[in-house]
C-alpha cells in the first residue's frame, strides 16, 4: 500500500515539475532559408502548375501571371549576405505587362515561384514591376535547383546565360 502512495505521489510530482517548467513538445528547427513564410502567411501550393502567381491579401491567385514555359532563365547565383540562391528571369512581353499591371498598386501584394508543386519563392511587392527581367531568391534550395533543371531540360523555357551569369546585364 505504501509503494502504490509513493508512486502516485512520484507521478503528481512529475505532472507539477513538468507544468511549472513549462513542459511542451520539441519543435524541429527549420533550415536558415527553408520557409517562404511573409509576416507568418504561409502559402499552399498544391495542385498548382508550375509559374509565377500573384499573391493578394496572403492568398495565392487562382492562375500563374505567367508560366514558366514562356519564361528564359537569364541567370543564377548566390546572394553573398545570406547565402540563398536567386534565378534571373526573362519574361514574354505579355507576362511582364501582366506582372506590371498586377503590381501597379503594390500595397498587399506578393509574388511567388512555383515549380513541381513546391513554393520556390514568395517576396513582398514594394512597388510596381516594370522589367520583363526580374529576380527572385529561392527559400527552398532544391526546388530553385528543380526549376533550373527544369529549364536546362527544355521543360520550361530556355535557359540562357549572359557572360556574368546575372540577370540585367
Amino acid at each position: 500500500m505504501l509503494a502504490r502512495k509513493s508512486r502516485s505521489y512520484r507521478f503528481v510530482l512529475a505532472a507539477l515539475l513538468a507544468m511549472m517548467l513549462g513542459c511542451q513538445p520539441a519543435r524541429v528547427a527549420q533550415p536558415q532559408g527553408s520557409s517562404c513564410s511573409i509576416d507568418g502567411v504561409s502559402l499552399d501550393v498544391s495542385g498548382r502548375e508550375d509559374g509565377l502567381y500573384g499573391v493578394r491579401d496572403g492568398q495565392l491567385e487562382g492562375a500563374p501571371i505567367a508560366r514558366l514555359a514562356t519564361m528564359q532563365l537569364a541567370g543564377t547565383g548566390v546572394n553573398a549576405e545570406d547565402g540563398k540562391r536567386w534565378l534571373g528571369l526573362q519574361l514574354s512581353e505579355d507576362d511582364a505587362r501582366r506582372i506590371e499591371d498586377f503590381t501597379r498598386f503594390p500595397e498587399r501584394l506578393g509574388i511567388a515561384v512555383v515549380a513541381g508543386g513546391k513554393l520556390v519563392s514568395h517576396h513582398k511587392v514594394r512597388q510596381a514591376l516594370t522589367s520583363p527581367r526580374v529576380q527572385v531568391s529561392c527559400c527552398d534550395a532544391r526546388a530553385c535547383e528543380r526549376v533550373v533543371g527544369l529549364f536546362y531540360a527544355g521543360v520550361a523555357g530556355s535557359a540562357q546565360r549572359s557572360a556574368s551569369g546575372s540577370p540585367g546585364t
